[in-house]
């Protein structure tokens, strides 16, 4: 190619030869989907939806959280599909009151679609005890509507409550978590993941801008709430043994701009397996061995292009800690953020945000960013969560042979 064949357009190198198209490597919106097929017939397969709500409680006044999660996890030959349970945080953030529940519905997975012209779909599990979830996207309106609810107490971990909230998608849409749309998951001291065969990777986007209104309906009735959901969409192969540690949330500023993170955490006991009790001593060594040189970040300023970072330009550093008095575990809920973006200091509504897990603990949790010090004046809002779970995650999910076949060495090993 001669030299005058080639200029500089816009910024970028122009010329004949060169392929302009932007790459993406997802389907939307046939890509909302949960998704099925040989793939994903292993133990190694997580898909999950989830939103998290910042908003009004029109009965108390009050600015609440809201989280709801639909995990689709693993395999379980006993229901004859994946193993699907919602997760769900309530807060407010003005008296500090928190709910968390978790269930396991046993019921069989109704489905229902439509064309790629109109594309949407309705998942449904429903068990007769009256516990389940049902999640539906209608693809015209950019409309997502999402409903859980459990109400026999003896048969879930927690309180008994139900969702029934509508959310439609506003600018700037669907925002890939990291540049190539993908994410590593976890940390892997062989830095092993394969993009070939999805070892170790998931596909990741979100939406920073979720307008959201319905109703929560807990032990002393019925709540309206209106505000403004993060949704978040993550599948993929997550047969990376260190995946179930972290530290992941966004932070929303007054002028719109918005970022999220995700920092990992090593395992330096060892433990793969679930145990009673969850051991505590080893989950507090796996805090004290951060990995930012794995750290994802990306910043999403109002009206423009998302901008993304990696590694050590963002960590989170620790300045006080939490112990629930539930489960002994510590938090870290304090702590400096440095980030591409400036540096921040994190801190909880209140720190008394624990989830119940049954495989080891985690917070789902409203937070306050500040300027200047953990005591400055608060610049954004935002919601995380502090993750300490088994790395192979429940039994109950993990029927089916490990794909050990897909491992691979990540160009580490000598090669004779």
């Amino acid at each position: 190619m001669s030299a005058e064949n080639t200029v500089q357009a816009g910024g970028w190198l122009a010329g004949d030869g060169l392929e302009l198209g932007e790459q993406g490597i997802y389907k939307l919106p046939r890509d909302h989907a949960w998704h099925s097929g040989p793939t994903y017939f292993v133990n190694d397969y997580f898909e999950w939806h989830y939103f998290t709500f910042l908003g009004t409680d029109k009965k108390t006044g009050h600015e609440v959280s809201l989280f709801l999660c639909m995990f689709s996890a693993g395999w379980s030959k006993e229901l004859g599909r994946p193993l699907m349970f919602p997760v769900f945080a309530w807060h407010d953030t003005v008296t500090g009151e928190f709910q968390g529940t978790t269930f396991y519905p046993l019921g069989t997975l109704e489905t229902r679609g439509s064309g790629t012209s109109d594309f949407g779909f309705t998942y449904r599990v429903k068990d007769p005890d009256g516990k389940g979830f049902q999640t539906s996207y209608d693809h015209a309106q950019e409309k997502w509507a999402f409903k859980s609810f459990c109400t026999d107490e003896s048969k879930i971990l927690g309180k008994p409550y139900q969702v029934d909230v509508t959310g439609f998608v506003q600018e700037p849409g669907y925002v890939p978590a990291a540049y190539w749309g993908l994410e590593s998951i976890g940390y892997s001291k062989l830095y092993n993941q394969n993009p070939e065969t999805m070892y170790g990777l998931t596909y990741y986007y979100f939406a920073p801008q979720m307008e959201m209104s319905g109703t929560v309906t807990l032990a002393d009735g019925a709540h309206e709430i209106e505000g403004v959901a993060w949704y978040e969409h993550q599948w993929g192969n997550y047969r990376n043994t260190e995946n179930a540690r972290y530290f992941w949330g966004y932070a929303r500023f007054d002028n719109g701009d918005a970022f999220t993170w995700r920092q990992y955490y090593g395992n330096p006991v060892g433990k793969l397996d679930p145990e009673v009790p969850f051991d505590v001593k080893a989950a507090r060594e796996a805090w004290d061995d951060p990995h930012p040189e794995v750290s994802r970040f990306a910043f999403v300023p109002k009206g423009e292009a998302p901008r993304y970072a990696f590694g050590p330009s963002f960590s989170f550093t620790p300045t006080r800690w939490w112990t629930s008095p539930d489960s002994g575990v510590e938090y870290p809920w304090w702590g400096e953020m440095r980030t591409p973006e400036g540096t921040f200091y994190l801190s909880p509504t209140f720190p008394a945000q624990e989830s119940i897990a049954t495989t080891g603990s985690f917070i789902e949790g409203a937070l306050l960013l500040r300027k200047d010090s953990i005591d400055g004046p608060v610049v954004a809002r935002g919601f995380c969560e502090l993750v300490q779970l088994s790395a192979n995650g429940p039994a109950m999910s993990r029927e089916l042979p490990e794909r050990a076949d897909i491992q691979f060495n990540g160009g580490l090993a000598r090669r004779n």
